[in-house]
């Protein structure tokens, strides 16, 4: 086969691609001695290699777009965006040069936007996911926070910017912590709010508050980071009263809505968005609801000001003769395309527009809202027969499409044996492969998790995780 022969190459993968050999991806013996070799000195050349990625790659897949996995806020792409994530990288292997893969990248930024309530021409860029997304939002709101106090972080560096205090849930993701860290601002910078009574995952007045406390001590507030989305329960931060408090202060409000963003489609939960519009930056995940390849999260950026300055490239000599038109340039290497490179940490990156534009233009609005409430609707599903078991008990109603539940083994009270049992039962349900859910902790309990993302994934998969965790622990039990 020729190297350059791609369609005889994909005839080749997209059998095992299209029908994966799930327990072969179980069994780290059936591909690793295969694999694990030294450098070779010399190729093996294209139809070996090629029959490596169809035998030992695509056919022990993952599963993780399979409609019973439900383990994390992760799924594999649909078929759509696959297929356009495919053409970004043979027709768009470079997203600042004009064409139509460099245009996508505005519009489903633009698109992404509306979706979010940031409408018009939002500044930001795709980037490899929701960690960069957050670090490059939290980047321009220290450039603005340090601005006002007669400072360039982004020339000087942070040393005299005194004490700087970002305020977030202690649920908040891991993530934000490591943006600080990078940003030179340092992981202490974060002050970790608890949980309020009625159920938030922030208390706005213990917000207010610490703010002001630290102000009047002499520290520097940058920005309030709300979850849109919390990654183990789904928990959603109060947007609205964060907005208010960020407004009052004058303080750049910054959502993390990788997960959870999307959910501001379905109408039931209008109340608890009602505060995303009002946000200074949102970060948010295509790869996640979207379905698109993994390795395209979204910076929306309001003000394109501190971005720029946060992000500012110096001169190239290798880009003197490249410009920016309106035109038809003699060669699309002429003229820069839409966007901007310093509205981003990247500088070689893929065309992620396609993936996600094509996503968009597949579902539609009405399309990625009924997906999204579909999986909402899993979550309550699970909630709901959780409830009439004896043997299950709900451990945090669904705020989204995350479900925490754990199993009762009949007549068991001690909390260290019904830990053992959930952890018994989790393995075995994992091992039988109909469902793939995962586990975190609630007010200190082992839970179950199940979260529903996938493109495929519905009610009866929704029935399958009740009815696998029940026939595991009545095996496990009996």
């Amino acid at each position: 086969m020729s190297e350059l022969d791609l369609a005889g190459a994909l005839r080749e993968l997209l059998p095992a691609l299209a029908r994966p050999n799930r327990a072969a991806a179980a069994g780290r013996s059936h591909w690793r001695a295969a694999l694990d070799e030294p450098l070779p000195e010399e190729g093996a050349g294209a139809a070996p290699v090629l029959g490596l990625l169809r035998d030992r790659f695509a056919a022990a897949g993952l599963g993780m777009d399979d409609p019973g996995f439900v383990g994390w806020i992760a799924t594999g792409p649909a078929v759509v965006p696959t297929v356009a994530g495919l053409v970004a990288s043979v027709a768009s292997p470079q997203r600042w040069w004009v064409g139509p893969g460099n245009f996508a990248e505005l519009l489903a930024l633009r698109w992404l936007g509306q979706i979010v309530g940031l409408d018009g021409h939002p500044a930001g860029a795709l980037v490899s996911g929701g960690a960069v997304a957050n670090l490059v939002a939290l980047a321009a709101a220290r450039q603005r926070a340090a601005e006002r106090i007669g400072l360039d972080p982004a020339e000087e560096g942070v040393a005299a910017l005194p004490c700087p205090r970002v305020y977030a849930a202690d649920t908040c993701h891991q993530v934000i912590d490591r943006a600080l860290a990078v940003l030179g601002l340092g992981r202490r910078a974060l002050v970790r709010l608890p949980a309020g009574r009625r159920g938030a995952t922030l208390d706005p007045g213990e917000l207010g508050r610490a703010i002001d406390r630290d102000r009047a001590a002499g520290a520097t507030p940058i920005a309030l980071v709300a979850t849109a989305g919390d990654a183990s329960t789904g928990a959603i931060d109060p947007l609205a009263a964060m907005a208010d408090i960020a407004g009052e202060r004058d303080l750049w409000l910054h959502v993390d809505g990788a997960y959870g963003a999307f959910a501001v489609l379905d109408p039931r939960l209008g109340d608890r968005f009602a505060g995303l519009a009002r946000a200074d930056s949102i970060a948010l995940d295509p790869h996640k609801w979207l379905a698109v390849p993994v390795g395209c999260g979204a910076a929306l950026i309001r003000d394109a000001g501190p971005l720029e300055r946060a992000l500012a490239l110096g001169a190239a000599p290798y880009l003197e003769h490249v410009r920016r038109g309106d035109g038809d340039p003699a060669s699309p290497f002429d003229e820069l395309g839409e966007g901007r490179p310093d509205h981003t940490i990247e500088h070689s990156a893929p065309a992620r527009g396609i993936a996600v534009w094509a996503a968009l233009k597949e579902l539609g609005r009405a399309g990625l809202r009924a997906r999204v409430a579909r999986h909402i609707d899993c979550a309550r599903r699970v909630a709901a027969r959780c409830k009439a078991e004896a043997e299950l008990e709900l451990l945090a109603e669904p705020a989204l499409s995350i479900v925490c539940f754990r199993y009762r083994p009949p007549g068991v009270r001690d909390t260290a044996a019904i830990e053992r049992a959930n952890r018994a039962v989790l393995a075995a349900v994992r091992a039988r492969g109909r469902v793939v859910p995962s586990s975190t902790r609630v007010g200190g309990k082992l839970a179950l998790r199940a979260c529903f993302l996938g493109a495929r994934t519905g009610l009866a998969d929704a029935d399958a995780v009740i009815d696998e965790v029940l026939a595991a622990g009545r095996a496990l039990s009996g």
